[in-house]
């Protein structure tokens, strides 16, 4: 039996707590109700997560930070009721995408910021409910699936700059909130006479 008392504790109360506290073992993860989540930190409700961090009700996903009710995803950041995505950030109820940010209820979708209710969008910035655009330029379907290749095989670095010269063109919104009311910061959800500081 390990014994971790110290007799020393009327002289120097302050002492004593601190050098209980160095040598006492510490709970490695705080996880609750998880499965096969050996790895991860902070999860609830969880099943077959791996290095993944502050979330719930996470399925078979991949290096996630603060997500919630994500399934088969990786990479992902803030994120919620997300599937079948890989490097999304601050994005929710996206099914099969790829590189979004800020975006909402978008299917199929790739390199595409503050996009909401989107199919089959590539390279857009700002669009709502929309379909069939590569770098924010509408295709009928047809032309959608012939020029999508030669646009994907574009490097990533380039990619990047025609998004970055449609995100100069876009308005940038001063508060990302959603379902919020009477509320003042960014990134507020589900609030009400909230305020972030």
């Amino acid at each position: 039996m390990i014994n971790f008392s110290r007799d020393d504790i009327v002289n120097d109360f302050v002492g004593c707590y601190k050098k209980l506290i160095e040598h006492s073992p510490h709970l490695a993860v705080h996880n609750f109700r998880c499965e096969n989540s050996d790895y991860s930190d902070q999860l609830s409700d969880s099943r077959n997560s791996y290095l993944c961090f502050q979330g719930d009700g996470i399925e078979d996903c991949y290096y996630t930070h603060d997500s919630r009710w994500d399934k088969t995803c990786s990479d992902l950041s803030y994120s919620n009721k997300c599937e079948l995505c890989y490097e999304c950030i601050d994005s929710e109820e996206c099914y099969d995408c790829n590189f979004l940010q800020d975006c909402e209820r978008c299917t199929e979708c790739s390199y595409c910021y503050d996009c909401a209710s989107c199919q089959n969008c590539f390279g857009c910035v700002g669009l709502r409910r929309a379909e069939f655009h590569i770098f924010n330029v509408k295709y009928s379907k047809e032309e959608y699936v012939q020029k999508l290749p030669r646009v994907r095989a574009l490097s990533d670095e380039a990619i990047r700059v025609e998004i970055e010269k449609l995100r100069l063109k876009h308005p940038h919104v001063a508060m990302h909130t959603r379902r919020s009311e009477n509320c003042f910061g960014d990134y507020i959800y589900d609030s009400k006479n909230t305020q972030f500081v």
